[in-house]
């Protein structure tokens, strides 16, 4: 339980850092993929 609880919780504390990270990463790869776009975010 502890470990699960463990990782939970920093996944809550990070939940804004990984947000901008997946937006900066999702730019980037919009911008390669061009016209897979949506697929991309129906992935995400």
């Amino acid at each position: 339980m502890c470990p699960v609880a463990k990782t939970v919780i920093q996944r809550l504390q990070n939940q804004c850092l990984l947000d901008v990270f997946d937006t900066l990463a999702n730019q980037r790869a919009n911008r390669v993929a061009g016209s897979s776009m949506c697929v991309g975010r129906e992935q995400v």
